[in-house]
């Protein structure tokens, strides 16, 4: 390299940077069916286009041998919505409005097994996943932040979250602390 002027040095430089740059920005993963890139506070979306996608935790701190204590059921139940109108503003949506009535039909598919009229999401896990908001002062609102963070990695519930035609949502949350397991489901119509 010494023999190379400087103004040659800099283009190589720079045609490194703009490589490594193009490189990066194609590692970036987008909601499918959008053009929108996926952001997250606790997860980051690796797709390599092999039909795989690959989820990792942002805080590579995390341990997730640790046992979290169980969230608090009805604090949750009172900040999802607001997770989820949040979530929906920043897209230009209009709020929903919370339904009593699915929510008890939600409870009652998941509690006695009856049979559900729709569902936007269900979704299982254990305690293990409080690790990714453990740090945060209002666990219960950040783990409706995850769980919405976690949903759009799909494109199409991603779009029937923000549906325009939506007026009103429905959830439950239960946890289970015999085996540390949560179940978590919603429906918005």
């Amino acid at each position: 390299m010494k023999h190379l002027s400087k103004n040659t040095k800099r283009i190589i430089q720079l045609v490194v940077l703009l490589f490594i740059r193009i490189h990066i920005f194609s590692q970036e993963f987008y909601i499918p069916n959008t053009q929108i890139p996926f952001h997250s506070k606790f997860i980051e979306v690796l797709d390599d286009h092999s039909g795989l996608i690959q989820i990792t935790p942002k805080d590579t701190n995390i341990d997730f041998s640790i046992m979290q204590i169980p969230l608090k059921e009805e604090v949750f139940m009172n900040s999802f919505l607001k997770a989820l109108n949040q979530f929906r503003q920043l897209y230009g949506r209009k709020p929903l409005a919370y339904s009593p009535e699915v929510s008890e039909n939600l409870k009652n598919s998941l509690q006695y097994g009856q049979a559900l009229n729709g569902v936007t999401h269900m979704a299982y896990g254990f305690y293990t996943d409080y690790n990714y908001v453990k740090k945060y002062p209002d666990r219960e609102y950040m783990f409706g932040e995850y769980l919405l963070d976690v949903m759009k990695i799909s494109g199409d519930l991603f779009q029937e979250l923000l549906s325009k035609k939506a007026q009103v949502a429905g959830y439950f949350f239960r946890q289970n602390p015999v085996d540390h397991s949560y179940d978590f489901i919603v429906f918005i119509k």
